[in-house]
């Protein structure tokens, strides 16, 4: 699967299951750092059960962490996990969605009681 198509699989599953990308990351930010590392952002791909190379994981992981920090941060996150709906949209969708997930991160629990396992 190439990195577009697993981006784009990526955002669809997070947005299914969580409802807002930003909920999606306080989930995956297990221990509450607001970073995710590689090994995070692979998990969550595994839990999400997105086949990857190890080749295009390295492209996806230089799309998210775009200021080559060796992690992501929220704002990254939820940036560059909507940015291709669009890119350079500054008043559509990919702008929206950005805008509502950072709305209810706040908002959200990490409460696991409504099954928390994600099916593939």
């Amino acid at each position: 699967m190439s990195g577009e198509a697993v981006l784009k699989t990526f955002r669809l599953k997070a947005l299914d299951h969580y409802f807002s990308l930003s909920k999606c990351f306080v989930s995956l930010d297990k221990d509450g750092k607001g970073k995710l590392s590689k090994k995070k952002l692979r998990q969550a791909l595994d839990e999400f059960c997105i086949p990857i190379s190890k080749e295009e994981f390295q492209r996806l992981w230089l799309h998210f962490d775009d200021d080559r920090s060796g992690y992501i941060d929220h704002e990254q996150f939820v940036r560059r996990a909507a940015e291709d709906f669009n890119p350079g949209d500054n008043k559509g969708v990919s702008t929206t969605i950005v805008k509502s997930s950072q709305e209810t991160a706040e908002d959200f629990s990490t409460d696991q009681s409504a099954g928390g396992k994600i099916s593939c």
